[in-house]
């Protein structure tokens, strides 16, 4: 069976907070494990750290059925604005990003987040891989295959033990 010390994971992760609020994307990536870790992770660090979580897919499908496919990848941007703004105070833990790989929005999953880590602190489960500083989510052919290279990520993997 797997298990996983947060709190050891949480201890480790208070000089990666530090660093990334001293950036000018205050933006750490939370990878590895199973989606539930991350899950249960993030609510870890916000439960702690007094932050938000937000499990950003329900709430932003919700408000992006309510438009017309033509004008979901326009407003996109906005209705993350108004998400993220609305849980300002201190960070914020993001989760369940999915949808924004969804093809039909067009939009580019790392630059809409770090374009509210300029303003806010934001920790986000990123369902994907870093490797050699690439970037990548789903597997090459998938319709949402994302793959960048970045350089200067802050990024966090969590550790499964048997």
């Amino acid at each position: 069976m797997n298990s996983i010390d947060y709190q050891y994971l949480i201890s480790t992760f208070d000089p990666i907070l530090e660093l990334a609020k001293n950036q000018y994307y205050q933006l750490v990536l939370v990878m590895g494990g199973t989606w539930r870790d991350r899950t249960t992770f993030l609510k870890e660090i916000a439960l702690k750290k007094n932050y938000v979580y937000i499990p950003e897919g329900l709430p932003l499908s919700r408000s992006l059925i309510e438009r017309s496919a033509r004008d979901r990848p326009m407003v996109l941007a906005d209705y993350m604005s108004t998400l993220l703004v609305s849980h300002s105070e201190g960070g914020i833990a993001l989760d369940h990003i999915e949808i924004l790989f969804e093809p039909a929005l067009h939009a580019d999953p790392l630059s809409l987040l770090q374009m509210f880590a300029r303003s806010h602190l934001i920790i986000a489960s990123w369902p994907g891989n870093y490797h050699h500083q690439r970037l990548t989510y789903a597997e090459l052919g998938d319709p949402e295959y994302y793959s960048r290279t970045v350089n200067d990520l802050l990024t966090y993997s969590i550790e499964v033990t048997e």
